[in-house]
């Protein structure tokens, strides 16, 4: 029972939040290990919508950006499907959708970083094209 000055009150809700936080605190150390993990070894879903880690720091940086959205909804939501990399489940259609979104922005960033770094080496095939005929 508490007492008038609320103190027993006081103490459960500090306990509460210490174990909250440390809670929040082992979840996060998870995530890490796990994006970690997939850093080191791509599962297939990883390179099946990122593709294999970049060595160029800027495209990795985004690669990485994608797979620590990938792995968080996946420790978040529990899920275990290896071919898929938000699973399958249809239950939770507007939250999926909404990280569907977020790997897409990842990927496209990707993409512009890919031609971006191309269009500097001069590897688009239409810089391709030009100099053929210009030295032909």
């Amino acid at each position: 029972m508490p007492s008038a000055s609320g103190h027993e009150d006081s103490a459960g809700e500090i306990a509460a939040v210490s174990l909250s936080a440390s809670t929040e605190r082992i979840l996060a150390e998870r995530r890490e290990l796990a994006v970690t993990a997939t850093r080191i070894v791509p599962p297939a879903y990883i390179t099946k919508e990122l593709g294999e880690r970049l060595s160029d720091p800027e495209k990795r940086r985004s690669w990485e950006a994608g797979v620590r959205t990938i792995e968080g909804y996946r420790q978040e939501h529990g899920v275990k499907d290896r071919d898929h990399a938000l699973g399958q489940d249809t239950s939770r259609s507007a939250e999926r959708a909404r990280e569907q979104a977020r790997l897409r922005q990842s990927q496209r960033e990707l993409g512009r970083l890919k031609r971006r770094a191309d269009a500097r080496h001069g590897l688009l095939a239409g810089d391709r094209s030009v100099k053929r005929s210009g030295g032909m």
